[in-house]
């Protein structure tokens, strides 16, 4: 016998009243499952933006100037 017949099974024997607590917990139960699923997905989103975050040195292309940092006003808006 699956768990979903004896499942079945137990529930026809409960009175009405305790029907709706089981169908209230399997709604909780639910809700829980789809928030584990989006708190994974949020945690999951945040590992991939730090990887992307720590990298971004590593992606950058080189440059002859070693100032920049210091004085990038002038790489960017003076005229040469």
């Amino acid at each position: 016998m699956s768990i979903e017949q004896l499942i079945n099974q137990k529930i026809q024997q409960l009175p009405s009243s305790l029907k709706q607590e089981v169908l209230n917990f399997v709604e909780f139960l639910e809700t829980k499952q789809v928030s584990k699923y989006q708190e994974e997905t949020i945690h999951s989103d945040e590992e991939k933006a730090w990887e992307v975050f720590l990298n971004l040195e590593k992606d950058a292309i080189g440059s002859q100037y070693s100032d920049i940092s210091e004085n990038h006003d002038d790489y960017l808006y003076s005229k040469e």
